[in-house]
């Protein structure tokens, strides 16, 4: 890893020598080993590599390629000349502004949309204190997020998982008609791609024509259509049952494919059977 890696950030293209797109397999090589691998969200495909020593998580989108590279101490990352992290954050702003881009406040983020940054300030204020990390991205930082509610009133939806669909919902379902059987929730997006996430307890991610093309229950108590998998029982119970059923499964990190189904039922990190399954998901295409 050269000098720079971690250091120098050229917008949606790489991070030191760490390029998106790049696959995890490659980042490990060229990093070793994680100190940690966990989801930084239930419904997250995958998961996010964190290595304190150079002060990075990498974060991964569908297929294991890199998306998101955050900064923190010790880095000490730096943008067009500009250091992002070691000089007081009101001084990073002023700069950013004086050379045309335009920052722009979300809650505790301030959010260069050219450049694909999002820094982070825990007090709220980008004062005389250095910015406590900042995250580049391969396309687009997070959006704006709207709230949405269904046409037509529902009641508790189906959460149900089965191989190509969750209750009434198969995967390729267009977006209104996701929202009308789901109800209420939120939308914005993830990697500049649409997501969808439902306060009943499911996040649907959808394709370039609004179809769904992963579906995601985190709801606790939701379970496949055998009954085999459950979220909140533990990643060994699930394994467990598979296992007396005689169901094929492979067991990766903080994941279980149940082979026949489709269905990925995952962990927040690997490594401790005990933790709950957190998710069950579907997608369109084969779970890389």
């Amino acid at each position: 890893m050269t000098s720079d890696a971690g250091t120098v950030v050229v917008a949606f293209e790489r991070v030191g020598d760490l390029r998106f797109g790049g696959t995890r397999t490659g980042t490990r090589a060229l990093l070793g080993a994680p100190n940690e691998s966990f989801r930084r969200g239930a419904a997250m495909a995958e998961r996010s590599d964190l290595y304190r020593g150079h002060g990075l998580i990498l974060s991964f989108r569908a297929g294991g390629l890199l998306a998101s590279v955050e900064l923190i101490p010790p880095a000490e990352p730096a943008f067009d000349g500009v250091p992002l992290l070691s000089v007081p954050a009101r001084q990073v702003v002023e700069t950013l502004e004086q050379r045309g881009l335009d920052v722009t406040r979300s809650r505790d983020l301030w959010i260069v949309r050219a450049a694909g940054l999002a820094l982070s300030a825990r007090g709220g204020q980008a004062g005389d204190e250095p910015f406590d990390a900042v995250e580049a991205y391969v396309a687009d930082p997070p959006g704006r997020i709207d709230f949405f509610e269904p046409a037509a009133p529902v009641g508790p939806p189906d959460l149900t998982v089965y191989a190509d669909r969750v209750g009434p919902v198969a995967l390729g379902a267009v977006r209104s008609d996701v929202r009308q059987a789901f109800g209420p929730g939120m939308a914005s997006t993830m990697y500049a791609e649409p997501v969808d996430t439902f306060f009943a307890g499911l996040t649907v991610e959808y394709d370039e024509a609004d179809q769904a093309r992963r579906l995601c229950v985190t709801k606790p108590g939701a379970r496949t259509g055998d009954g085999l998998a459950a979220v909140g029982e533990s990643f060994d119970e699930c394994l467990a049952a598979l296992g007396r059923a005689g169901v094929a499964h492979v067991v990766g990190e903080a994941e279980i494919d149940i082979t026949g189904s489709g269905v990925r039922a995952a962990a927040m990190r690997a490594g401790d059977g005990s933790l709950p399954v957190s998710s069950l998901a579907i997608r369109t295409v084969r779970q890389p």
